[in-house]
């Protein structure tokens, strides 16, 4: 990667970021064959790629979180 681009991550879970920054985890050794997710390849281009950067978001900022979940008042839509 040359960096050019430029990918900021928002995470509300600090346990990926943690793990995001170790490359490993015993918890998540399910996750390839379950998911089929190569997660040490994904940790490899978070640690390595200039141009990725993962950050820590409050829950309530999450807009996945909201979109998915289904659990908002008519203020928060």
């Amino acid at each position: 990667s040359s960096g050019q681009g430029k990918l900021l991550i928002l995470e509300d879970n600090d346990a990926v970021i943690k793990w995001s920054v170790k490359g490993r985890s015993q918890n998540l050794r399910h996750v390839a064959r379950v998911h089929r997710v190569d997660l040490d390849w994904l940790a490899e281009r978070l640690r390595e790629d200039p141009g990725i950067f993962i950050k820590y978001v409050g829950t309530k900022s999450q807009i996945a979180d909201f979109l998915t979940e289904g659990q908002f008042t008519a203020t928060q839509w």
